[in-house]
């Protein structure tokens, strides 16, 4: 067992992808990439339980999904194939060649696509702007926990391909972006943008852009499930506390794995 995941097991989370994090590049090395991915595994795995649980939960809770179809859809076949020809294809487009970083792979081959948007009735203010909403109710910034790897990489391969997008990215300063989950604006069905990754990262765990709470640093995609769990899948209601359902939220983070 390599020390990364032993320390994961013990209890240190954060102290176990804070090595992972400090590699670097030599993270994708081959002295150090199946100890990384052995450490990924077990936190997608966790990861996976966690939103199986939290689904059970919100049903408890009477939780209106936005898209129940899209809650928690497993991983498709073949998935280690289409991300190998993505990663391979980013590359090829943007002239230099860059590996998927490992926590978003493994998410993508064991957990799938996640999107918790919606509001549970009693929620007032909702976190979700439904359509049949009384006029003037809005609903509040909660972040609903989403993920969507495997598309988010689909969607890059097509914005790569566009040289208008390259070079506007560019000028604007700013790499190519990975889009992994809509941002909290968009997450309530407000007009908002997206939480992206830089693309390449070349670090296991990368910053996930727009997803830290205000005044607060930026976050990985570890530390931003991490706190998404610990607020019972919803982190935005951290900036929220006066409006925060807190027995709701204590109830959904109630038994969460640790990550």
């Amino acid at each position: 067992m390599s020390q990364m995941l032993e320390q994961f097991l013990d209890g240190d989370t954060e102290g176990a992808w804070e090595q992972a994090r400090n590699l670097g590049p030599a993270a994708f090395s081959d002295d150090y990439s199946s100890d990384v991915r052995a450490l990924a595994i077990e936190t997608a795995r966790r990861v996976d339980r966690n939103v199986d649980r939290l689904i059970s939960q919100l049903d408890h809770l009477q939780f209106r999904f936005a898209e129940p179809e899209r809650a928690h859809v497993r991983p498709v076949r073949n998935v280690s194939d289409r991300l190998r020809q993505l990663e391979s294809s980013l590359g090829t487009l943007i002239g230099e060649p860059a590996p998927v970083p490992t926590i978003l792979w493994v998410l993508a081959e064991y957990v799938g696509e996640v999107v918790l948007l919606g509001s549970a009735e009693r929620w007032s203010p909702p976190t979700y702007q439904f359509d049949d909403l009384e006029p003037g109710v809005s609903a509040t910034y909660a972040d609903p926990l989403a993920i969507f790897v495997l598309s988010g990489l689909e969607l890059a391969e097509g914005d790569f391909a566009d040289p208008s997008y390259l070079e506007q990215q560019a000028g604007d300063g700013m790499p190519p972006e990975l889009l992994i989950a809509p941002d909290r604006f968009h997450k309530a069905n407000h007009s908002g943008g997206s939480q992206t990754i830089d693309w390449p990262s070349w670090s296991p765990d990368p910053i996930l852009r727009d997803a830290n709470r205000r005044g607060q640093p930026k976050l990985t995609v570890v530390q931003y499930l991490r706190e998404s769990f610990e607020w019972g899948g919803f982190p935005g209601f951290a900036d929220y506390p006066d409006s925060a359902p807190t027995a709701d939220i204590e109830f959904l983070a109630a038994d969460l794995e640790p990550i």
